[in-house]
C-alpha cells in the first residue's frame, strides 16, 4: 500500500512539474531523479522519460550510466525495449556532442 502511494506521489509530482515547471516540483524530482527515472522506466512511461531527458537538467554524467545498466536490465527482464533504445541513443549522441565541443544534453 505504501509503495503504491509512493508511484502515485511521483506521477503527480512528475506531472505537475511538466505541465506547469513549479520550482518545487523540480527540486523534489533533482532529489530522487534515480528513483523516479528507474520507476518511469518499470512502468514503461515512454513519454515521461522522454520529456524528462529532453529537460535537461535531471539527466547527467553522474547519472546517465545508471539508467543506461537499468534500462539494459529491464529490457533484459522482458520489458518494453523502447525506453532502453531511447536512452541508448541519446547517451551516444551526447558523448559524440560532447567530444566534438557541444557540452549541452541534446534534445532529441
Amino acid at each position: 500500500m505504501f509503495t503504491e502511494y509512493i508511484c502515485l506521489q511521483n506521477i503527480y509530482i512528475i506531472q505537475i512539474f511538466l505541465n506547469t515547471s513549479k520550482p518545487k516540483a523540480e527540486e523534489y524530482i533533482k532529489k530522487n531523479d534515480l528513483k523516479i527515472i528507474k520507476f518511469l522506466i518499470d512502468v514503461e512511461d515512454f513519454e515521461t522519460v522522454k520529456a524528462l531527458f529532453e529537460f535537461g537538467k535531471f539527466v547527467t554524467e553522474r547519472n546517465i550510466m545508471t539508467f543506461v545498466d537499468y534500462s539494459i536490465a529491464h529490457t533484459q527482464d522482458g520489458g518494453d525495449m523502447e525506453i532502453q533504445t531511447y536512452i541508448t541513443w541519446t547517451t551516444r549522441t551526447n558523448i559524440f556532442h560532447n567530444i566534438f565541443g557541444i557540452n549541452q544534453f541534446c534534445k532529441v
